[in-house]
């Protein structure tokens, strides 16, 4: 009887160190398992603190992108009115020339009053643009 309970406990005792061991390798696993759970909170927090920043950028991108299309169409209105204001200087100087052309053709009688207003004519100010 005595071998017997020798073997019952020897096996009794194989059995427990056996769980024993699985416990303690499970254990670890756990606490492995906590150390990756803190890290990925902290990972996540940076993450939301990163979102958070780039949120504020992209409103600040949306808002400088809107200020960019208003004042666009502004330029685009000033250039209606540069181009306006070009093609009246282009008529002004047609009709310079147009002027000019007849003022070379017409020649009134001789003598000084011809040539004076002549001089006068000349020393008008006028944007001639090139051609």
């Amino acid at each position: 009887m005595n071998d017997h309970l020798g073997t019952g406990n020897e096996e009794h005792l194989r059995k427990t160190w056996s769980k024993l061991l699985k416990t303690t390798e499970r254990l670890n696993e756990l606490e492995s398992l906590e150390g990756q759970i803190e890290e990925l909170k902290t990972d996540k927090e940076s993450m939301k603190r990163l979102l958070d920043g780039n949120g504020k950028e992209i409103s600040n991108l949306k808002l400088s992108a809107k200020k960019l299309e208003v004042e666009n169409k502004a330029l685009k209105k000033d250039l209606a009115s540069l181009k306006k204001q070009l093609e009246e200087v282009w008529s002004l100087k047609a009709e310079y020339k147009a002027l000019k052309k007849g003022m070379k053709e017409f020649r009134p009688g001789a003598g000084k009053n011809w040539r004076r207003r002549a001089n006068t004519c000349s020393k008008l100010s006028i944007i001639v643009l090139p051609n």
